[in-house]
């Protein structure tokens, strides 16, 4: 953990996190809501479920180039500069096809990711999530 110990109470995911995700040290900051998700919490959204409204050609899945249009309506754009990113997208790229899996938004020196329906995790690194099911940093925004 960040803080050097566990908090108080053991968030309910904690196990699946630690086994999920190895190389993921976190604090838990807000617990366990299915009211938003990683996508909605990294434009600041946090009273809603925010996948679908990056589906804009409406095919059923949210493509890369959707993402980087979703940011953009958003108020951000890529970058290559890490020191400057708020904002980086995680995924797998298997044959050219590129899947995105999760989003993470920086706040002053750390990074903060929404668990699906889990907890909200604050976070060191953005590269924490590699060789797990939410891939690798694939793509990283910064405020126009």
């Amino acid at each position: 953990m960040l803080s050097g110990g566990l908090p108080p109470h053991r968030p309910k995911l904690h196990r699946l996190y630690q086994s999920e995700f190895p190389h993921l040290e976190y604090d838990v900051i807000d617990r366990f809501t299915r009211a938003y998700n990683c996508i909605a919490y990294t434009i600041g959204v946090t009273n809603r479920w925010v996948w679908n409204e990056v589906d804009f050609n409406k095919d059923g899945t949210s493509a890369y180039t959707e993402f980087i249009r979703f940011y953009d309506l958003h108020g951000y754009v890529p970058t290559p500069n890490e020191s400057e990113a708020e904002i980086c997208i995680y995924g797998f790229i298997n044959q050219g096809s590129i899947d995105v899996k999760h989003g993470s938004r920086k706040q002053g020196d750390h990074w903060f990711s929404k668990m699906g329906s889990g907890d909200l995790l604050r976070h060191r690194d953005m590269d924490v999530f590699r060789n797990s099911a939410y891939g690798e940093p694939l793509l990283m925004f910064k405020r126009k």
